[in-house]
């Protein structure tokens, strides 16, 4: 029971990690996007 909530949190944090990964390189873009024009 227990370790199948440790895995429910580590899936739940693998994915909020990716979420902001994405975001990181959504910002990077735009900021390289914002610099060229």
């Amino acid at each position: 029971m227990n370790n199948v909530h440790l895995q429910k949190d580590y899936h739940e944090n693998v994915r909020i990690h990716q979420d902001e990964q994405i975001v990181h390189c959504l910002g990077k873009v735009r900021v390289t996007l914002f610099y060229k024009i």
